[in-house]
């Protein structure tokens, strides 16, 4: 039974009900008087569409629509409220959902720990306590097949070991074509506890930012060969790597991006916590120069005596006479689940002004911050030889003499006016050179390197004034001469300032205790049982 016009309340406002937008022109707006109600899709933003609901209610409630029509407005104003609330209740569920407490970025770590055999839980606490664990990891390294090369996979494994400090490390390897760089990046990076690990054959520049919350934090990254590049495609990959540039830097990513879910121009904050430790491989002889200071520069040993070796070892490996996989897999155990024992502490370097490096580029703020980082990395590694304090521990003499073995030929890179492959190809022509002028040729037959790499490697020393193109071009044979008085600058014994080990023990002082864990270590056999925090 239908209610008189007498009997109706007045129409006001609260008889109209707006809906916020739901990503169409289109909303629902209910008219609510009495018991009578007329409902419809209104797009509010047109005039017509508004005064068609109206038009409606008044045939709902019998009356005219000039009664109604003042409440046009009102449509218009409900709809822009609706959709203000929407927008700061989504603001509001969006930063609930960046801003809570971050879950244990090693759970997962821990939860596997709980379910490791005992053996393989001993065997590492024993890795750990090693006073010689870095000799122990070398074994280790020739026992999984890497020949050689032992400084450079340590420097990975430290890499990688330096996802959990506050500061970690990145590098790029970079070596020819074939010369194993790949394979003892991938043969390192198997030893690494995998839920903490990144791997990706390519990363694009936006993904990072939308990976789920949290879990980049303490990680350690891997991208797969880098894309090659040259000077015309610079501002490219200057936004391609912008990213991993930001959270390498400052340990965070921040973007702010605008979206449509409710129909309306949002903005939206997207946090993503680190820090990362990276590493990357690539052929190319130069990168893009803001991520070249930002990544330890590593090289692989492209001699003929490492050839020689690989070739031996890959002959032993088909005769079957290499490490067999039950032995390969329980290192691979012990060193995940070494890792996996290792706890968060802060590492002070109480030495740290004692050391100096070269000051003449501006380069060296970024290359003295990785001397401290890998400093930081081998004492964190040895945290159980160590005294923890209020979740500190210092680093000491011990640890700066193999952070000094990794980063002196590092800095010498770092230093030097051209890669050391440019200077091996320099040293090559001028052995091999009877005649005034040389050609590619001339160099592959010398050097025994591809007609790519040597063209790369002739184009460094062209820059650097070493070599002069005298002839040749598109479609000709192009030929080189060597430049009067120049000569190839090696690497150099050391780099000119930077402190040795045995002038550090000097400077500390012979009977410092702090100066190294050796004298700090008791007399008898260490206790390498493990014992959960």
């Amino acid at each position: 039974m239908s209610t008189s016009n007498d009997e109706l309340p007045p129409v006001d406002r609260e008889c109209f009900h707006v809906a916020p937008l739901n990503g169409k022109a289109t909303r629902l707006v209910i008219f609510r008087c009495g018991n009578r109600e007329f409902r419809d899709q209104v797009n509010v933003d047109r005039a017509a569409a508004r005064n068609k609901f109206l038009r409606g209610c008044a045939e709902t409630i019998d009356h005219e629509f000039g009664d109604l029509k003042p409440f046009a407005q009102t449509i218009v104003e409900l709809a822009d409220e609706a959709d203000q609330r929407v927008a700061v209740e989504a603001q509001s569920a969006m930063d609930d959902s960046f801003e809570p407490e971050l879950e244990d970025c090693r759970a997962e770590s821990n939860r596997i720990l709980e379910q490791t055999d005992p053996t393989i839980i001993d065997a590492a606490a024993e890795f750990l306590v090693d006073r010689d664990i870095f000799g122990r990891l070398n074994s280790y390294f020739q026992q999984i097949g890497i020949v050689g090369e032992l400084i450079l996979a340590t420097t990975v494994f430290l890499v990688a070991v330096s996802r959990l400090l506050q500061r970690p490390l990145g590098a790029i390897i970079q070596s020819a074509s074939s010369s194993g760089k790949s394979f003892i990046s991938n043969k390192v990076i198997d030893l690494v506890p995998p839920e903490e690990i990144l791997k990706a054959t390519d990363i694009s520049d936006q993904a990072l930012y939308y990976l789920r919350h949290g879990s980049l934090r303490h990680k350690l990254v891997v991208s797969a060969e880098r894309k090659h590049g040259d000077s015309r495609m610079e501002d490219a990959m200057a936004n391609s790597t912008l990213a991993l540039r930001e959270m390498m830097s400052s340990g965070e990513l921040t973007k702010v991006v605008t979206v449509t879910d409710t129909g309306q121009p949002i903005t939206r904050i997207i946090r993503q916590p680190g820090p990362i430790a990276f590493l990357q491989t690539t052929c190319q002889e130069q990168i893009f120069s803001e991520d070249e200071t930002r990544l330890l520069p590593l090289i692989t040993d492209e001699s003929c005596e490492q050839t020689t070796a690989i070739l031996e070892h890959q002959a032993q490996e088909a005769a079957g006479l290499t490490t067999s996989t039950e032995v390969i897999d329980r290192i691979r155990n012990i060193l995940r689940t070494a890792q996996r024992m290792l706890f968060a502490r802060t590492v002070r370097i109480p030495f740290a002004p004692l050391l100096r490096i070269p000051s003449t580029k501006v380069k060296s703020r970024r290359a003295f911050q990785q001397l401290l980082g890998v400093i930081q990395a081998v004492a964190f590694l040895r945290q159980h030889q160590k005294e923890e304090v209020d979740g500190c521990i210092e680093a000491d003499a011990d640890d700066y003499d193999f952070a000094y073995q990794v980063m002196q030929p590092v800095l010498c890179r770092v230093f030097a006016p051209l890669s050391s492959r440019a200077r091996e190809l320099h040293e090559c022509i001028r052995r091999h050179l009877q005649a005034p002028t040389f050609t590619r040729t001339d160099c592959v037959s010398w050097s025994g390197l591809s007609r790519t790499e040597v063209r790369n490697r002739i184009e460094l020393l062209i820059e650097a004034g070493l070599i002069s193109q005298t002839a040749g071009g598109p479609g000709v044979t192009c030929r080189y001469q060597v430049q009067c008085g120049t000569a190839t600058v090696g690497d150099g014994a050391s780099v000119i300032g930077l402190v040795t080990p045995t002038e550090l023990r000097r400077q500390l002082g012979d009977g410092n205790a702090a100066c190294s864990s050796r004298q700090a270590q008791p007399t008898n056999e260490p206790d390498t049982t493990w014992h959960s925090p």
